[in-house]
């Protein structure tokens, strides 16, 4: 009967021994852990998004480039009309420099009722129904030209004031442009900007003479 008293108490005491060490340690000691999956505290903080839900800079949203002449495949395909259709004799031309701008060089006459030398692109369709018109831009030789457009059987246009050897940025929204046959405005037409089939430049002031105009880059723009 003592030896199993003896042992009772050996066993209480290793219990008692115990419970004294392990309420002395440090609970937070016991929360920590070496596993680098669960230190969430050491992970770096998500970078905030200014620009909303994508990962585009916002700057690329406002804008839709159309042709910036870089490449080929950014230049579109361009033709010359001129009043040769008409009997006149203005004449111009087109190409694409080595600093990346188009440029429309000519020389317009009066004669045999001409008066207009155009570009126009053509081969691509566009559909820039979400957008608010259309941004170019041009350094001119002074003259006042015309931007086109065509949407269905109609050419549209509005005006392009230019300033002699300068760089300026037009916005044209779609609402301006205005429907034209033959160079006359026709009323009650609106430009459809989901089906646009040609983007041009105009030179129809009425006056003699050569003529210059680059164009950098056209832009869609919201």
């Amino acid at each position: 009967m003592k030896k199993e008293s003896d042992s009772k108490s050996l066993v209480e005491m290793v219990v008692l021994v115990m419970f004294l060490f392990f309420a002395s340690l440090d609970l937070n000691d016991l929360s920590r852990s070496d596993d680098p999956e669960i230190k969430t505290s050491e992970l770096p903080t998500p970078s905030k998004n200014l620009s909303g839900d994508s990962g585009e800079p916002k700057e690329l949203k406002e804008t839709r480039m159309i042709a910036d002449f870089k490449t080929e495949d950014s230049s579109l395909f361009w033709s010359v009309v001129n009043d040769g259709v008409m009997g006149g004799i203005s004449r111009g031309d087109v190409y694409v420099t080595n600093e990346s701008c188009l440029f429309f060089t000519g020389s317009i006459s009066l004669e045999n009722n001409g008066g207009f030398s155009s570009i126009r692109s053509f081969g691509e369709n566009f559909d820039l129904a979400d957008w608010k018109g259309i941004e170019l831009k041009v350094r001119g030789d002074g003259r006042k030209y015309y931007f086109t457009s065509r949407s269905g059987r109609f050419d549209f246009w509005h005006p392009l004031e230019t300033k002699k050897d300068e760089w300026v940025t037009v916005r044209i929204p779609f609402k301006s442009f205005y429907a034209t046959t033959f160079g006359r405005r026709i009323p009650g037409i609106r430009l459809n900007p989901k089906s646009l089939s040609s983007f041009g430049i105009m030179l129809f002031d009425k006056k003699d003479g050569p003529f210059t105009i680059e164009l950098d880059y056209i832009k869609a723009y919201n």
